[in-house]
């Protein structure tokens, strides 16, 4: 895993307006190769999440990118896939349950538009309200069943519970009742494997976990892919055979393949790589690249307080800097455990600099938390005596000293003045 140098970095932001957002753009781009050179020659392409992705342009340059292994869009919403339409996109599949009947009149305009556009539900009350409207707008909705793929132990849930369809007889029950329903047509299956996903299993923080958590991600990975393949196979039975399977995720790729039953798969956080997916064993995981950042600025006079602390050997050092990259603090010890401090900082634009010791090389993990301490700075009222270092605004308190006694302005200053 690499990262934005960090001089490009300080150079593209100064003089912009905060907060920002920087993307890294090389980056996104070799991580989108990287999601398609691991997907290639599966037959199985990618549908790309636009939850994790809110930017149109960066939308059409991952698609674009993953040419031939890229097919479609999962949005969030029936409006967003409105949206995504109009901006020239087709092929959308909405992720989560729609339900309210603006929404699916919605959808339902947008398929009499020409729009290719699959909705979601997990109830029979949302297959009659998808029959209700489509009939009445003379048009036919395709439908996909949005199932249950937690792992279920003892009665108990491990992942997102975000569907009632666990069991394959109850997907095809309600399968049939899509296909029986005027209005609506069945299409498929969706299912996400939260706790494979987004479950890390190599965390410097709860290192004690980190078998418990990979040993869950192993049972899932078998358990949910027979599960889903016996999903597949009594809807093929049952002569509903299902045109798209979707699964997977971006902590999930390796595992999620056609002998899982999924017809593509779906990922968005790949492209960008939070921290959220820093602390995964998977090898594609680690080669991803940060290519996304924040940028804010402290608003208020604070104490600016950074601490690093990991397993990272050799050695690495910490440095407080301001705009000009002049040094504020550091903290050069012996171990990868560093913390700097700052004077009560001004309004302004301040940068944490993480530095591999000299001749070193980062084989670990750390951990930087920053905390703003505006309170430390507030110090007693200009105009009032203190016995605290008080106020740090030199010409209010000149302002106030001389309205207290104007000898101080007008003459000298005095220690009179000064007391």
């Amino acid at each position: 895993m690499s990262a934005l140098p960090y001089d490009e970095a300080v150079a593209a932001l100064r003089d912009r307006r905060l907060p920002a957002v920087l993307v890294d753009l090389d980056a996104l781009e070799r991580n989108v190769d990287r999601v398609a050179e691991m997907i290639r020659g599966r037959g199985t392409p990618l549908r790309m999440a636009t939850k994790s992705v809110r930017v149109v342009e960066l939308i059409r340059r991952i698609v674009a990118r993953g040419g031939d292994d890229f097919r479609g869009l999962m949005c969030f919403a029936t409006e967003e896939a409105a949206f995504l339409a109009r901006e020239g996109f087709d092929d959308l599949l909405v992720a989560y349950p729609t339900f309210q009947r603006h929404d699916v009149e919605l959808a339902a305009r947008l398929t009499g538009e020409g729009v290719r556009l699959r909705i979601m539900t997990d109830s029979a009350e949302g297959v009659a309200r998808f029959g209700e409207v489509a009939t009445a707008a003379g048009v036919t909705l395709e439908v996909i069943l949005c199932v249950d793929m937690s792992l279920e132990l003892a009665s108990q849930h491990l992942g997102v519970y975000r569907s009632p369809l666990h069991d394959p007889r109850d997907v095809v029950a309600l399968a049939q009742k899509v296909d029986a329903t005027a209005g609506t047509r069945f299409g498929g299956i969706m299912g996400y494997e939260a706790q494979v996903a987004g479950l890390g299993d190599d965390s410097p923080f709860e290192p004690l976990l980190n078998p418990a958590k990979a040993l869950v991600r192993r049972v899932s990975i078998f358990e949910l892919g027979r599960r889903r393949v016996a999903m597949v196979k009594a809807l093929r039975e049952a002569g509903l055979p299902p045109e798209l399977v979707n699964g997977g995720g971006t902590g999930s790729l390796h595992s999620t393949t056609p002998e899982t039953g999924v017809t593509e798969l779906t990922a968005g956080s790949a492209f960008l790589k939070p921290h959220l997916f820093d602390y995964y064993r998977d090898p594609h995981m680690q080669a991803l690249e940060p290519a996304f950042y924040f940028a804010l600025e402290v608003t208020n006079t604070a104490q600016l307080n950074v601490e690093i602390t990991g397993d990272t050997p050799p050695d690495i050092d910490l440095r407080l800097l301001d705009t000009d990259l002049e040094t504020i603090d550091s903290s050069t010890t012996a171990t990868s455990n560093e913390s700097v401090s700052s004077p009560c900082l001004e309004p302004g634009t301040y940068y944490a600099l993480v530095d591999i010791y000299e001749g070193g090389e980062v084989a670990g993990n750390y951990h930087i938390s920053v905390d703003f301490d505006t309170e430390a700075c507030l110090g007693a009222p200009c105009c009032e005596a203190s016995t605290d270092a008080g106020c740090s605004d030199s010409a209010t308190i000149e302002m106030c000293v001389c309205g207290m006694d104007s000898y101080c302005c007008n003459n000298a200053w005095d220690s009179t003045c000064v007391n």
